[in-house]
């Protein structure tokens, strides 16, 4: 599917990209900061499965200061979808934690800004991000980071026990915590 008006097969019927894209497009280039074109834009571009694009797109929305929960609704579901790359979400994961695993923090660091880049709500990358950020010695970007993965992880018991660690670190800093 492309945005020249090639048909996708929705449950409906056929749908044609070409004809609910251009016109949002010139909508949200007379009107920036209105969000409703947006918030079409991006529906019309996971109807057409165009993931990587509309993951653009919502990253321009917010440029523009377009948010609120539908936004936030829309980032929710394209977190849910493949991606691009033919990674998946899954693979990524295992991927920092074998970096993890092996404490090859400064690889395992890149791995998961990379993954919070895109998906910015991911509880367990801003777990992991707590850690790195403990072991690289900063114990109050730790804390930060670590009361993230708790906001999103609410019954997850290592998340909070990694803040606690990352909290006695922060009061005594010359202990060396291990997490």
């Amino acid at each position: 599917m492309n945005r020249q008006g090639e048909e996708v097969t929705v449950p409906d019927g056929t749908w044609h990209a070409g004809e609910t894209i251009r016109p949002l497009l010139l909508e949200i280039e007379q009107r920036p900061n209105v969000p409703e074109p947006w918030l079409e834009l991006l529906e019309a571009l996971l109807l057409a499965q165009q993931y990587r694009e509309a993951q653009d797109v919502l990253v321009l929305a917010r440029t523009y200061g377009i948010s609120g929960p539908a936004v936030e609704a829309y980032a929710r579901r394209l977190n849910e979808m493949p991606l691009p790359s033919g990674s998946t979400l899954m693979e990524r994961e295992r991927t920092v934690m074998g970096l993890l695993t092996l404490r090859r923090f400064d690889e395992c660091a890149t791995a998961v800004a990379a993954l919070l880049e895109r998906f910015p709500e991911h509880g367990s990358a801003w777990k992991i991000w707590g850690v790195i950020l403990l072991h690289q010695g900063r114990p109050r970007d730790a804390v930060q980071a670590m009361r993230r993965s708790t906001e999103l992880l609410p019954e997850d018991a290592e998340a909070r026990a990694n803040l606690a660690i990352a909290i006695t670190a922060l009061e005594r800093p010359r202990d060396g915590v291990e997490v």
